[in-house]
């Protein structure tokens, strides 16, 4: 506050905020003084708690507390679950490009029975005419003869 005093009327965002860079290792000094704290006390402190508390539920558990079983513990799982969404992902790759051949080939087949009901009907309507019908009755035939070829590959 009394550098805040001094800085007013000023520019004083970056000097506040030189100051507090400057100042902050000691008034963390300051308060783990006035603490009774030590900076590897309170380091060694939080780890300690850390461990009773881990040891305390896998005690719970019926289990040994070790920090390397715990470590192991944790990239088994890690690993288990890379491995599970890696599966995932080559299963819904694998998914989609057999969907999408399937649809490619499904298309191709609809172009080929669309030909071949095409050519059906020219065929039919050519029949007709080289008998000497009209264009009425011809037109008849091929449609008929299409009907037939799309219900043959059973698209109705």
């Amino acid at each position: 506050q009394k550098k805040a005093r001094e800085l007013v009327g000023q520019a004083s965002v970056f000097d506040l905020m030189e100051y507090v860079a400057e100042e902050l290792a000691t008034w963390q000094r300051q308060y783990m003084e006035e603490e009774g704290l030590t900076p590897h006390d309170q380091v060694e402190r939080s780890d300690t708690e850390e461990y009773q508390y881990q040891r305390q539920k896998l005690r719970a558990a019926g289990k040994p507390y070790t920090h390397h079983d715990v470590l192991l513990e944790q990239q088994r799982i890690t690993d288990e679950t890379n491995k599970r969404r890696q599966e995932q992902v080559r299963f819904e790759n694998q998914t989609m490009t057999s969907r999408l051949a399937g649809e490619f080939l499904n298309q191709q087949m609809n172009e080929r029975v669309e030909e071949e009901v095409n050519a059906a009907g020219r065929k039919a309507m050519n029949d007709a005419l080289c008998k000497g019908e009209g264009r009425d009755e011809a037109r008849k035939a091929a449609e008929v003869a299409e009907k037939e070829v799309r219900k043959f590959h059973g698209l109705g």
